[in-house]
């Protein structure tokens, strides 16, 4: 098994049920990609109408699915560099994995 992968994986799957707020999420992928503030607009209207639809247990995924590759990217990237360091325990092979704390 692909360690890293599934390192990934596993912060994917908690992150996704323990999203923080959105709007610095989204934030984050704007930025990283520089999007203005009517980008912004627009996938904040894209994660409330689709919270609406499958709620907090699939908004995460959902989202994920209709974002293109690059967006995708700055999305795990946000997960792993915000998210995971304070999730779990790591161990010290698996901070590098992860390039956590660099």
């Amino acid at each position: 098994m692909d360690k890293k992968a599934y390192l990934v994986a596993k912060v994917w799957v908690y992150f996704g049920y323990n999203f923080p707020n959105i709007e610095n999420v989204i934030d984050y992928i704007c930025k990283q990609n520089g999007e203005g503030e009517m980008f912004k607009k627009h996938l904040m209207s894209k994660w409330e109408d689709m919270y609406d639809i499958y709620g907090c247990h699939a908004v995460m995924n959902r989202f994920f699915a209709e974002l293109s590759d690059t967006y995708r990217q700055a999305l795990v990237d946000y997960a792993i560099k915000f998210y995971a360091p304070t999730a779990f325990h790591w161990t010290d092979e698996e901070k590098e994995l992860l390039g956590i704390n660099k």
